[in-house]
């Protein structure tokens, strides 16, 4: 299965200028453990948790939301580019509700839906989910804390190995592939300046 990229094309869209990279000697494994079955692309501009004692890298998964939701709503609208899963536990908040998705339709051409096993609250359109390490009414937390951004496509099944930027400036939110929340620019610290 190929991960396909929609609405947004990062191969034909300025992400940040190439001469703000600072990129991590040496490479990091892709640990694949979080990606869905099938997934053999990754594109530039994804952000990563980096292990720098064992040189380990997780994808750090978010998802938009496509269409508001009401505060009672199990089914959660999102857009076509993210990484989730069934059995992954999602979140809007840290410290908020976060519940594990019990399924997802992809059927529509625009957006993804989302089934959660107990609502998160009222969703507005724009609002980045993040999987979450733990699921309860308030356990909200990430999962995987980004501290990088991957710097090149990678084909996943001739590529395990990541190139990482440690510090990017002028980083063109909006053509990323994925969202970003407020906690991932926190946890990137400056060193990565999104405009």
């Amino acid at each position: 299965m190929q991960f396909k990229i929609t609405g947004k094309d990062p191969v034909n869209k300025v992400l940040w200028p190439e001469e703000s990279v600072y990129k991590a000697t040496g490479g990091f494994t892709l640990d694949k453990d979080n990606l869905p079955a099938g997934i053999d692309f990754l594109p530039k501009g994804s952000l990563i948790a980096a292990d720098f004692a064992t040189r380990k890298a997780v994808v750090v998964k978010t998802a938009v939301v496509h269409e508001a939701a009401g505060a009672a709503a199990v089914e959660i609208k999102v857009g076509k580019s993210h990484l989730l899963k069934v059995g992954d536990v999602v979140a809007k908040a840290e410290g908020g509700t976060s519940y594990a998705i019990t399924a997802i339709d992809a059927s529509a051409d625009a957006y993804d839906v989302i089934t959660v096993g107990t609502t998160l609250g009222a969703l507005a359109v724009g609002d980045v989910l993040f999987e979450s390490a733990a699921a309860g009414a308030d356990t909200g937390a990430e999962a995987n804390v980004a501290n990088g951004i991957l710097i090149h496509d990678a084909y996943l099944e001739e590529q395990t190995t990541l190139n990482i930027g440690l510090q990017i400036y002028e980083i063109q939110e909006a053509n990323l592939p994925f969202g970003v929340t407020s906690y991932n620019k926190e946890s990137l610290t400056s060193r990565f300046h999104f405009v």
